[in-house]
């Protein structure tokens, strides 16, 4: 039985983001527009970005010898959740963007964790 290490598996979580991203963005581009398309790109970049800077904070926090300060941490959580969040408005304020697009990019990451989630529980 092969074990997976977090490196290997954060390393595929994040190239089949990337693929499942330019796939829904193709489709996108042929299916509507140009701007369709960005808005899926977008979307999945801020979410893969996210989660890239979500598990650098998670792997200094549990690596770390000393006791990690929860106020720290909860700051950083924060701060990581406001600046998603103005990069977000910042889109979306444009106005030029779709909505259900960026969503659809968004989501991305999550469609890809569930997958590995249900391979892992269920493989034998």
């Amino acid at each position: 039985m092969t074990t997976t290490n977090d490196t290997t598996l954060l390393g595929g979580i994040i190239k089949a983001s990337v693929l499942l991203l330019l796939v829904v963005a193709v489709a996108s581009y042929l299916a509507d527009n140009k701007t369709m398309a960005v808005s899926v790109i977008i979307g999945g970049f801020i979410a893969i970005m996210n989660f890239i800077w979500q598990r650098r904070a998670l792997s200094r926090m549990l690596s770390s010898q000393e006791p990690v300060s929860t106020t720290g941490a909860a700051f950083r959580f924060i701060l990581r959740l406001s600046v998603t969040a103005l990069i977000l408005v910042s889109v979306i304020a444009r106005g030029t963007y779709s909505i259900p697009r960026l969503l659809l990019g968004l989501s991305c990451i999550v469609i890809v964790i569930v997958v590995f989630t249900f391979y892992a529980a269920f493989r034998k």
